[in-house]
């Protein structure tokens, strides 16, 4: 592919794309992620997610290479969106699917002890004490098996067994 360096990196986007979707060429799909890879970690830096947490950044970022993959497959210009902000969300949903599935808990239970949290630090805050289970129950309107089930489930730590412990 030739291009004019007098172009805006966007116009040359725009062509390469353009090339890309009438011919669906390897060379052409490979430019086009090379091109935008700095998406990835621009979608991860948003996400509070930065290189120090160390190999978890790198499952982080090939999850956010698939993404960026599957947004140059699937682009469509007739949408009339750009490129870089169509690929930015698959790259954003691509990783937190991947985050989702490594969470242990389910997004109900998750939501649940959330809820649990801030109805904990509410009580707290109105009463100057620690509220009990039974209040805690009263105050969310929900069962008290169900608070038991959700402070269990904050409770919960995985720890690795190949970590060191200091």
């Amino acid at each position: 592919m030739i291009i004019n360096e007098t172009q805006t990196k966007q116009e040359q986007d725009m062509e390469l794309l353009t090339q890309f979707l009438s011919t669906r060429s390897y060379k052409m799909r490979e430019e086009l992620v090379l091109r935008h890879v700095s998406l990835i970690h621009f979608v991860l830096g948003r996400l509070g997610v930065s290189a120090e947490i160390g190999m978890d950044y790198e499952d982080l970022v090939h999850q956010g290479l698939l993404g960026l993959i599957d947004a140059v497959d699937r682009y469509n210009p007739d949408y009339g969106t750009q490129f870089s902000t169509y690929a930015t969300v698959r790259i954003r949903g691509k990783v937190l699917d991947y985050l989702r599935s490594m969470d242990w808990l389910s997004r109900t239970a998750r939501h649940r002890s959330k809820k649990i949290k801030k109805a904990i630090q509410e009580i707290t805050n109105q009463t100057n004490r620690p509220p009990n289970e039974q209040e805690i129950s009263e105050y969310l309107g929900i069962d008290l098996d169900k608070v038991h089930q959700g402070l269990l489930d904050s409770n919960k730590v995985i720890v690795s067994l190949d970590a060191l412990v200091n």
